[in-house]
């Protein structure tokens, strides 16, 4: 497979810069296709062709102030499957766009719009790459489109008390299970923790966003709380003003927003 570096990408986006539109530069009967970026206000197309996403190779640079973006933004795109290769910084002098840049090569236009699908607001640039890769730079702006929650029966998580209520990490335990839901462990809380303003707070790791989402539309008023565990369990921590889970018919999650954000 060719190795490209941002360099590669850089080029590409030097000759959308150097262009007043989003068509390609150079006069209108002599286009050139590795100059041309579309701009997602208007959503990209969604993908004529089905490509799992772990046979898309993709290599992220990060060309934001947030330091260790690149890496985060690879947890999270391994978590959905996709290959990626490396992850590091972007050190080329050409300004990118500021939400996302997929850069593709002449075979990869699927592949690309493939992983806009994950992206908000992407501007899509071809170039002269004749391999499956794709490039994804990380704007200022950047932000990946959050996945749907899982469905309950995917969803592992322990229930832990931390209120003086005895029992109560059981019966919400059982109150779950009955959902779907996986319990896997009960009692009261092991780290200790005591929230004294929360219903109840659900924690996770990098890639337990969405199981955590899950766990959390199901009381009115939790709070979601990320740290440094691995994997996609989460703890639901029962909290001082707990006030019971919401009927399972308000427990549904708001529609995932288009992958355009203006």
């Amino acid at each position: 497979m060719q190795v490209r570096s941002a360099g590669a990408a850089a080029a590409a986006l030097v000759a959308v810069l150097a262009c007043s539109t989003v068509t390609a530069c150079g006069s209108s009967d002599e286009p050139k296709a590795s100059s041309t970026a579309k701009n997602s206000c208007t959503p990209l197309p969604k993908p004529t062709a089905a490509i799992a996403p772990n046979t898309i190779p993709v290599r992220v640079f990060n060309a934001s102030d947030t330091g260790g973006l690149a890496q985060d933004v690879a947890i999270e795109l391994r978590a959905r499957q996709f290959r990626v290769l490396s992850a590091g910084n972007y050190t080329a002098d050409a300004t990118p766009a500021p939400y996302a840049t997929i850069v593709y090569g002449s075979i990869g236009k699927q592949i690309a719009l493939t992983l806009a699908q994950q992206v908000k607001n992407p501007q899509l640039v071809e170039d002269t790459r004749v391999d499956p890769s794709v490039d994804l730079v990380l704007g200022t702006k950047f932000a990946l489109i959050p996945v749907p929650p899982p469905a309950p029966g995917k969803v592992q998580l322990n229930v832990y008390n931390t209120t003086a209520v005895t029992g109560l990490a059981s019966d919400v335990a059982s109150q779950l299970t009955a959902r779907g839901f996986k319990v896997l462990d009960t009692g009261n809380d092991p780290a200790g923790h005591f929230w004294p303003d929360d219903t109840a707070v659900v924690l996770f790791g990098k890639e337990g966003e969405p199981y955590a989402r899950r766990v959390a539309l199901q009381i009115k008023g939790s709070r979601m709380v990320q740290d440094d565990r691995s994997g996609t369990v989460v703890d639901l921590d029962l909290a001082a003003k707990w006030s019971g889970l919401v009927p399972v018919a308000q427990a549904t999650p708001a529609p995932s927003p288009s992958n355009s954000s203006c």
